[in-house]
């Protein structure tokens, strides 16, 4: 074990690493403006962009007395992310008789986001009080076989667009239908299969509005039947896992090279979207002047295509685990939930 507080050795690397330093500053820039123009009673487009930038800045300083190399370090990385959306929406709702309500949403979104990153290290400032590195050259110490520079930087990109419509309706507020249904795509995906399809369907039945049940409204004054079905679809996070991956390999006679990313960089035009169907079966309660309300539901969500990189058999292709949409998962359970309003001030 180490001497402790109050030994000339503790004071001594408390005093080293006390110069030890580190920054970290985020920005952050949240924006959104829409327009909206009624083109008849009941008919409105709306399109609207929304701009998202994150900014994460970091710098890194170590005095040279607990440097490997004798040196001081000094590290600075500048993170950024960017997401532009632009939406555009076509609404038209009616109401028929008093009794037949219904609403029809047509759209169409486009959205991109770049990240890029800037990462540099330097070593060997001629003072720990300068925690940057502000000087040109010395990029190596040729005595001592080092780089006191280093750079990295990256940049990635991806694109989604999407059109969508969906339709509500319910009469008198007793019998609810409604379907949805999207077509996306991304470029993250192979060339083939980057457009998806993704219905969904709901209906609903609030009982408690039928004669029949009037009797019952005393102590039931609230009952729903539902149920729904969806599909959805996951994006998975690398942006060009589907187009191959290449690196940066070792100079060869004095020429950089480039060489397949061997772990997982294989191109597989076929990835694409990880795709989830749930569905849904539900009962709504109020009882007794909706001062206890009962929620109860059975749902089944059956994921499939799931992303997997096992490993490749034998040594002849180089590559060790490439990417495939290759599993699912099924999630079957109820939920209940029971609230109750024990005490109800008088107005």
């Amino acid at each position: 074990m180490l001497p402790g507080p109050g030994t000339p050795y503790f004071g001594e690397l408390t005093r080293r690493y006390e110069s030890t330093r580190e920054k970290n500053d985020s920005y952050k820039l949240r924006t959104s403006f829409d327009l909206t123009y009624e083109i008849a009673d009941g008919l409105a487009l709306k399109s609207g962009v929304a701009v998202d930038y994150l900014q994460n800045n970091q710098n890194v300083f170590l005095p040279k007395e607990v440097n490997e190399y004798g040196k001081t370090y000094s590290s600075g990385t500048i993170a950024r992310h960017l997401m532009v959306l632009n939406e555009n929406l076509l609404t038209y709702r009616r109401t028929l008789g008093g009794s037949h309500h219904a609403d029809l949403l047509l759209g169409f979104s486009v959205q991109q986001d770049e990240m890029n990153n800037n990462t540099g290290k330097a070593l060997g400032a001629a003072s720990n009080t300068i925690h940057y590195a502000p000087w040109y050259s010395q990029v190596y110490d040729a005595e001592a076989r080092l780089d006191l520079k280093d750079y990295y930087s990256d940049y990635e990109k991806k694109t989604m667009v999407g059109l969508f419509g969906r339709l509500n309706y319910n009469y008198r507020e007793r019998y609810y239908a409604g379907f949805t249904l999207r077509r996306d795509a991304s470029s993250t995906f192979g060339e083939d299969v980057r457009w998806g399809w993704f219905p969904s369907y709901f209906v609903g039945w609030t009982f408690t509005e039928e004669p029949f049940m009037q009797a019952l409204k005393p102590w039931l004054n609230y009952g729903k039947l539902r149920f729904s079905q969806g599909r959805t679809g996951r994006i998975f996070e690398y942006p060009y896992m589907a187009q191959g991956e290449l690196d940066q390999g070792a100079p060869y006679l004095g020429h950089p090279t480039v060489v397949p990313e061997w772990w997982a960089g294989v191109s597989n035009s076929g990835l694409t979207w990880e795709k989830t169907t749930e569905y849904d079966a539900g009962l709504d309660l109020g009882l007794l002047d909706n001062r206890i309300g009962l929620t109860f539901d059975y749902y089944l969500k059956r994921t499939r295509g799931l992303l997997y990189n096992p490993p490749t058999p034998g040594t002849h292709t180089g590559f060790l685990a490439p990417w495939r949409n290759m599993y699912g998962i099924d999630n079957e359970g109820v939920e209940l939930e029971v609230k109750g309003e024990l005490v109800r001030g008088r107005t």
